[in-house]
């Protein structure tokens, strides 16, 4: 994984008291079609402009966690990323933001399991 650059956007979010550390711009074809597979076709992009239309859904939540969770090296599957995540525990403990990158900032996650 290659260092941010200037004005690199990262999506961190929180969700259960673990933060997530996600680069949009660094995804790969093979973890794209992955996602699509158990997502019936959808795509990152797609989730992330619904989301901005009228809210994050818990799929959507866990959509982005999955992106992270493989970008820091974990491989998980979505199907173990979305188990947990529900509209209660989004009531609870859930943020989701974009941050500039820095040189240091790794798209990992914050926290572990």
């Amino acid at each position: 994984m290659s260092k941010p650059t200037a004005n690199e956007l990262i999506m961190e979010i929180t969700h259960a008291g673990v933060t997530y550390r996600f680069r949009p711009g660094e995804t790969n074809h093979k973890l794209d079609m992955e996602f699509a597979r158990v997502t019936g076709g959808l795509t990152l992009v797609e989730i992330q402009q619904m989301g901005n239309r009228g809210g994050f859904a818990p799929f959507m939540v866990a959509a982005f966690i999955f992106y992270a969770r493989r970008q820091a090296g974990d491989e998980i599957t979505f199907d173990e990323v979305a188990e947990p995540v529900t509209w209660e525990s989004l009531g609870q403990d859930f943020a989701i933001r974009q941050i500039e990158a820095v040189e240091d900032t790794a798209p990992e996650a914050l926290a572990a399991d």
